[in-house]
C-alpha cells in the first residue's frame, strides 16, 4: 500500500464524469478525456470525486466508471477513486468496489450530516482503513461536510493509518499547519484541492494538487510542477499567475463541474449533460465561456 501513495503526487485531475443524455456514465468520452490528461502531462487522476458528481451516479455505475478510468489508464500514472457516507458500512462498500476496479487509493470524504468531535473522526477512519486493502486518503472538504480535522489530528490520522489527504479548505494557515506537522513524512502525501497557490504551497512541503480546473488546461498544473521541481521557480510563477487568471474566467456556468463540462465540450470530448440536481450550461453560458478561456485551453488534436 505504501507504493501507491508514493506516486500520488504533481497535478492530478478531478476527473468530471461524462454523461449521455440519459444520464449514464459516457464510457467513450471518459476514455477521451483521460487521453487528453495523458497527452498533457498529468501526474495521476480521481474519478468520482467531488467534481466527478459522485452524488449523480447511480450506485450501479460506480464500479464500472472508475474500471473504464483504471483500464484506459492501464497502470501510466495512479487513479484515486471518491468515496464516503454518512454510513459506515456503506462507505465500505464504496472503498471496497473502488478497490476491485482497481483503483490505487480511495479519497475519502468525512461522515458528514451529524456534528461528531475529533475523537469520533479518527475511529471512523481508522475503522475504514482497517477494512480496506488499498490506501485510504482524508479528503478534507468542510465547507461541504461542515467537519474538519484539526492539524494535530491529521497527525492522528496518519497514525491510525490514513495514508495522505487533500485538502480543500481553502485556507493556508491551515494547510501549512498541517504541512508543519508532516513535512518530514514522505509517505503522506499532502495536496492542494486546486491549483491557485500551489507554488506556495509546495515550497511548504505540499506534493502536488488535485482540482477541477486541470479538467480543462491539465497542462499549467502540470508544467507548474514539473517546472518547480527542476528549481525553475521563475516559470513556475508564470505558469502559477496564468492558472490563477484561468481560474478567474473559468467563473462558474452555473456551477465548476458544469462550466468544465462546457469547456470539454468545445473541444468535442464530452457532452454538458450534468445529473440532477445539477444543471447544464445553456449554450449561450457555454459561448460566453469558451470565448473568455479559449486561449488557455490546448485543444486535443481532431478532438473539436
Amino acid at each position: 500500500m505504501a507504493n501507491a501513495t508514493e506516486r500520488v503526487h504533481g497535478s492530478m485531475p478531478a476527473m468530471v464524469t461524462p454523461f449521455t443524455p440519459d444520464v449514464r456514465v459516457d464510457h467513450d468520452a471518459q476514455r477521451r478525456i483521460v487521453d487528453f490528461f495523458l497527452d498533457s502531462g498529468v501526474h495521476g487522476m480521481v474519478v468520482l470525486g467531488s467534481s466527478g458528481e459522485m452524488q449523480g451516479a447511480d450506485w450501479d455505475q460506480r464500479e464500472a466508471a472508475i474500471q473504464t478510468v483504471v483500464d484506459k489508464v492501464n497502470g501510466r500514472v495512479p487513479v484515486i477513486a471518491g468515496a464516503g457516507l454518512p454510513n459506515l458500512k456503506a462507505t465500505i462498500e464504496q472503498i471496497k468496489e473502488a478497490e476491485g476496479a482497481g483503483a490505487d487509493v480511495a479519497l475519502v470524504v468525512a461522515p458528514y450530516y451529524f456534528p461528531i468531535d475529533q475523537d469520533a473522526m479518527v475511529a471512523w477512519f481508522e475503522r475504514l482503513v482497517s477494512a480496506s486493502g488499498i490506501p485510504v486518503m482524508y479528503y478534507h472538504f468542510p465547507r461541504m461536510t461542515k467537519l474538519s480535522a484539526e492539524p494535530d489530528t491529521v497527525v492522528r490520522l496518519r497514525d491510525v493509518g490514513v495514508a495522505g489527504m487533500k485538502d480543500s479548505g481553502g485556507l493556508t494557515t491551515y494547510l501549512h499547519e498541517v504541512l508543519t506537522r508532516v513535512r518530514d513524512d514522505a509517505g503522506f502525501p499532502v495536496l492542494l484541492g486546486s491549483d491557485y497557490h500551489l507554488v506556495d504551497a509546495l515550497i511548504n512541503g505540499a506534493d502536488g494538487c488535485i482540482g477541477l480546473p486541470q479538467n480543462v488546461v491539465p497542462h499549467l498544473s502540470a508544467e507548474m510542477y514539473e517546472a518547480f521541481v527542476a528549481g525553475d521557480l521563475d516559470r513556475a510563477n508564470r505558469m502559477q499567475r496564468e492558472a490563477a487568471d484561468f481560474l478567474v474566467h473559468l467563473g462558474a456556468a452555473p456551477s465548476g463541474q458544469a462550466a468544465a463540462k462546457a469547456a470539454l465540450n468545445k473541444m468535442g470530448l464530452c457532452a454538458r449533460t450534468m445529473a440532477p440536481p445539477f444543471v447544464e450550461a445553456s449554450d449561450a453560458q457555454a459561448d460566453a465561456l469558451w470565448s473568455r478561456i479559449e486561449s488557455y485551453c490546448r485543444v486535443p488534436a481532431g478532438a473539436a
